[in-house]
């Protein structure tokens, strides 16, 4: 149930993908993603409503695209509803597309993109994507920086079983035992090291593709 595609994207598409999220509003580190429209408590009217609320749950930087899920409330918010890039689309339809399978023909396709920004020396905690928000495939999408992906059994909190390398423009899928019986997360360690290689760990962008 696990999947990962090296070099999904191209040097040019990842550098296209990047610019396209730098040019949005962020929300994260509890501070709104228009913060002078939320201290001056007015929405602007060229805003969506999303991009000028604060967001206090998240450390780190995030953007939304479809519905937007709260981390705090465990659900999806379906009355926020951002439109999804086209560049986002296109990776999107070639994810579905793929002659390998990646995304289960029985599965709906993706509605849904949350990208994360990971500074050097930030990352996430062991974790299982909502079972009852989304649907039966995750895919990741992992943009500027390699890192580690470690997996962690659902049942035993403390053990590892897993380390993968995800480079940089690679597709992680996860499904079935992977999805479901599987934690996995990505260590705040700047360093890091996988069998002989030094990973220096840098900025890092990720699009989580998923179905709601």
């Amino acid at each position: 149930g696990l999947i990962l595609v090296e070099e999904f994207v191209s040097p040019e598409e990842e550098e296209a993908l990047v610019a396209v999220v730098d040019e949005q509003p962020w929300s994260g580190h509890g501070i709104g993603q228009v913060a002078a429209a939320v201290s001056a408590a007015i929405l602007c009217g060229s805003c969506h409503p999303t991009m000028c609320r604060p967001n206090p749950e998240m450390r780190r930087r995030t953007q939304h695209y479809g519905y937007e899920f709260s981390y705090q409330k465990r659900k999806v918010m379906r009355e926020l509803d951002m439109p999804m890039p086209r560049l986002f689309t296109t990776v999107i339809e070639r994810i579905v597309a793929d002659p390998r399978g990646l995304w289960r023909a029985e599965s709906l396709p993706p509605d849904s993109v949350i990208v994360n920004e990971y500074e050097r020396g930030q990352g996430i905690m062991p974790h299982t994507d909502a079972p009852s928000a989304f649907g039966p495939v995750v895919a990741s999408l992992s943009l500027l920086s390699d890192c580690l992906f470690t997996f962690y059994s659902l049942d035993d909190p403390n053990s590892t079983l897993t380390h993968h390398l995800v480079a940089r423009r690679s597709l992680v899928i996860m499904r079935g035992f992977a999805r479901y019986r599987l934690r996995h997360g990505i260590s705040k360690d700047p360093v890091e090291y996988h069998h002989d290689e030094v990973i220096e760990r840098s900025r890092r962008v990720s699009l989580t593709i998923r179905r709601i």
